[in-house]
């Protein structure tokens, strides 16, 4: 059991690691060389604890013992007693090799070192160390304190044992562990992104306003947020090394026209915030918390979007272009969702077939009281699990290929295996389901 880790990093990403870990009761060393990155890794768990207390979801006490579980400090010695060390520095792979070297001869034997990465290898970084065994991914997402997606990912050399225990150390936190198999940005970023760089090309291409952009796709329903917005709130340094390392690998779908490059090389980490582009306060507040006192301009050129549409005849065309360029790259999120919903009437059908139990007639009738009662769901898939016999994993292959046939644009879609992880992921997010289903996919 993982007791004590350490985070190498104590940037925005390294501080929500370890305020996460923390609040699962888990004692954390927060590693960075620069002290006053130190100082602002700590300040910043401390205020997650502080507006939760204030919004009435922790007490005082509770805040304040997570925060006494986070030790700073500039020397890796300390991590001598750790069982896990994550590092959380920039997607730099040069950076990143030598922080293991470091971790890897200051952390105990048996110790599981693990990258944050979105998407590098993790089989090159695990030929840097002696332990290549112990080596896995865990990619959490910002803001991890809130965020409950954990991607798990496994190296060519990775053993069973350490991605079980991967696993297992997010389920402790609360988080949602999903495993995917080694390849440039795993499965996320692989949609997210392109979707996003799709917008960016567009708008450079046409000359649109980012902050239209971005207020059409909220006001279209299918997202909280536009491109732009988000591609600030990750940061656009990194946003720029994880599209070029997609770029590189996958071709010239993930071509930004240059946008985000140009952006970091004139010293920019963000360019916009507004309230006109439909955030909500709570996104709003987000935005000011990390760029106060960054120097980073708030305004989109000091121009509302009612200014920008009164100057540019062609502004709501130009914005209508950008959001179909951006929610038809993320037309695979609504084919994964569509094709979530059909494996679920399939997988529901086989549960029915199980024997008769007095645990599945009561699941039975949750469901007949409520048909969209989630909770009964799950547990409806696992009792499919737990008591679907020997033909439970033939049972499971003709319901995915049941449900794929049955959506309408699945089958011609060039990631489709990462669909069918996104789809089931979003629902089947507990206990053996999803590794029998995700078995099936990578297989």
């Amino acid at each position: 059991m993982i007791k004590k880790i350490a985070v190498l990093g104590a940037g925005v990403m390294g501080s929500e690691i370890a305020q996460a870990a923390s609040a699962g009761g888990v004692d954390v060393v927060l590693l960075d060389s620069d002290p006053a990155a130190l100082e602002r890794g700590l300040a910043h768990v401390g205020k997650i604890g502080a507006r939760r207390v204030e919004r009435g979801r922790m007490s005082a006490d509770e805040a304040a013992a997570i925060l006494a579980r986070v030790r700073p400090t500039a020397d890796a010695a300390d991590v001598g007693d750790c069982d896990l060390a994550i590092e959380a520095v920039p997607e730099v792979m040069d950076i990143k090799r030598t922080v293991f070297g470091v971790l890897d001869k200051a952390l105990p034997a048996g110790a599981i070192l693990a990258s944050n990465t979105s998407g590098l290898s993790i089989s090159e970084l695990a030929a840097t160390t002696g332990r290549p065994d112990r080596v896995v991914g865990l990619h959490f997402f910002n803001p991890a304190s809130v965020m409950k997606l954990v991607e798990v990912i496994r190296g060519s050399s990775t053993s069973e044992a350490t991605l079980a225990e991967a696993e297992e150390f997010a389920k402790a936190l609360g988080k949602v562990p999903v495993r995917v198999r080694e390849c440039p940005g795993f499965l996320v970023n692989r949609i997210l992104v392109r979707a996003m760089v799709e917008a960016y090309r567009e708008a450079a291409s046409i000359g649109a306003g980012m902050a239209e952009a971005d207020r059409a796709v909220v006001d279209a329903g299918p997202a909280p947020m536009g491109a732009f917005a988000l591609g600030d709130l990750i940061g656009l340094d990194t946003m720029g090394h994880i599209q070029s390392d997609l770029q590189a690998a996958y071709g010239d779908r993930f071509d930004d026209a240059g946008q985000i490059a140009a952006q970091v090389a004139a010293g920019r980490q963000s360019l916009v915030l507004v309230p006109e582009i439909g955030l909500t306060p709570q996104l709003v507040e987000r935005f000011r918390r990390r760029f106060r006192g960054t120097g980073i301009a708030l305004l989109h050129s000091g121009l509302t979007d009612r200014q920008r549409l009164d100057a540019d005849p062609l502004a709501a065309q130009k914005t209508a272009q950008v959001k179909s360029a951006f929610l038809g790259a993320s037309a695979s999120y609504a084919t994964a969702v569509a094709y979530r919903d059909k494996l679920v009437e399939h997988l529901l059908a086989a549960f029915r077939l199980t024997p008769p139990s007095p645990e599945k007639a009561a699941i039975e009738q949750r469901l007949a009281d409520d048909p969209d009662d989630k909770a009964a769901k799950k547990d409806a898939l696992q009792h499919l699990v737990a008591h679907g016999g020997p033909g439970l994993d033939v049972m499971l292959r003709v319901c995915v290929n049941d449900a794929a046939t049955a959506t309408p644009g699945f089958a011609g879609s060039d990631i489709a295996k990462s669909m069918q992880v996104v789809a089931t992921s979003t629902l089947f997010r507990f206990g053996e389901l999803s590794h029998r289903l995700a078995e099936i996919y990578n297989g």
